[in-house]
């Protein structure tokens, strides 16, 4: 191999390398743009785009009963009457 066919060829590999980069750039934007109009993580009792409540539901398997949370803080889920927690094993 010639010191010019050397140049052409690292020529063509980066001109390729240049070509991939920029098509997962793209990727990464169009990904990007998309998940701001799909619903993902997001239910009925949220308010409307782009605020979230973040809130989870946990569930203790032992007990059966259900939590909210938000960050590290947890609730216990409570029925309409405000007594018992929904979920629990024999308060259903």
């Amino acid at each position: 191999m010639t010191l010019d066919e050397g140049k052409e060829l690292f020529k063509y590999i980066m001109s390729e390398l240049v070509k991939t980069i920029n098509l997962i750039i793209v990727a990464i934007i169009l990904i990007w743009i998309i998940s701001f109009f799909m619903p993902i993580g997001r239910d009925n009792t949220d308010p409307a785009w782009p605020d979230h409540s973040g809130m989870r539901l946990y569930t203790d398997s032992l007990t059966g009963c259900q939590y909210l949370g938000v960050g590290e803080a947890l609730t216990p889920r409570m029925s309409s009457d405000s007594k018992t927690q929904v979920g629990c094993k024999g308060h259903e």
